[in-house]
């Protein structure tokens, strides 16, 4: 796209408050490119995060505004991801962070906020009069179909890792769904976020279509579930034939069947999903009666009689 020439404008004006870019997520990439070409510089939100996991903290960014006036290199640049991070953090911070910068006193530097995810909130700001086409634009409809998987870092979920690492690819412009494991609370986000809690759930995410119980297995059961999954692409035939299970189904059953071990236990789930194509009929009823590993066996020995 071509850069906005109300942008243009405000560039070139005596305004000496920041200006409000409200966006989509088909367009920002772009947009991005656009205010490359004509020579502005990025400030990422990112880079107000203490740690990996870590929020950013608004009055670093707002002491980085106050002081752009005196310094040559930062007279023009762009802020990235304050809108997605505001988003995230909810509708009430992201209004009072929005209304305090609105009036925002910057001197004669020029700061465009790019903000993405915050279309919901135009109203607001256009409510005050002065809040004109002077001081903001609005991107087609500024529409985002941003959507976010969240799970605690205790969980070992293949995602990005940290809050911070979420900001940079959101600064890249990534959309679409994210996976990221943090631990800071996107409880009122306003965006939808999908909640991982354990490592069933996890296995639940890399994979659509399992339609195991959790009670299939252990919690422990699970988490190794997934971390062999993190390091198969999350590819649960990878995983099998990892194991040496992939073109056996009922060969060896009770060697393999009679351990304690993630092997065997795996060795249940690999025949659970594979059920449907077992030529042992004996064997399919007893997998449709079992429901936890350790019933196994017995259901095996037993199940004979309720034929």
């Amino acid at each position: 796209m071509r850069m906005d020439a109300a942008v243009k404008d405000y560039l070139s004006s005596t305004l000496k408050t920041p200006y409000f870019l409200f966006i989509g997520d088909e367009e920002y990439l772009s947009t991005i490119n656009e205010f490359q070409v004509h020579g502005l510089t990025f400030l990422p939100m990112s880079s107000f995060c203490s740690s990996g996991d870590r929020q950013p903290d608004i009055d670093g960014l707002c002491n980085y505004i106050e002081t752009a006036d005196s310094d040559a290199n930062k007279k023009e640049f762009v802020v990235t991801g304050l809108g997605e991070f505001l988003a995230l953090r909810g509708r009430d911070e992201a209004t009072s962070t929005l209304l305090r910068l609105k009036d925002f006193i910057i001197g004669n530097a020029k700061v465009i906020l790019l903000l993405r995810g915050l279309a919901p909130l135009i109203a607001v700001m256009e409510s005050d009069p002065r809040f004109d086409n002077r001081r903001h634009s609005i991107v087609k409809r500024a529409e985002s179909n941003l959507s976010f998987t969240i799970a605690p870092p205790s969980i070992d979920l293949s995602a990005l890792n940290g809050f911070k690492a979420l900001l940079i690819a959101l600064e890249n412009g990534r959309n679409g769904n994210i996976a990221v494991n943090t631990a800071v609370n996107l409880s009122e986000a306003m965006f939808t976020v999908y909640q991982i809690s354990n490592a069933y759930e996890g296995i639940k995410f890399l994979n659509h279509g399992f339609a195991l119980g959790r009670a299939c297995g252990e919690d422990e059961q699970w988490a190794e579930l997934l971390s062999v999954l993190n390091q198969n692409d999350g590819s649960l035939d990878a995983v099998f034939d990892r194991y040496g299970l992939s073109d056996v189904l009922e060969s060896d059953f009770y060697l393999r069947i009679g351990g304690k071990d993630f092997r065997s236990w795996l060795y249940y789930i690999f025949l659970k999903l594979k059920a449907d194509t077992l030529r042992n009929g004996y064997l399919r009823f007893a997998l449709e009666k079992t429901e936890r590993f350790r019933d196994f066996a017995r259901n095996v020995r037993n199940a004979i009689i309720d034929i």
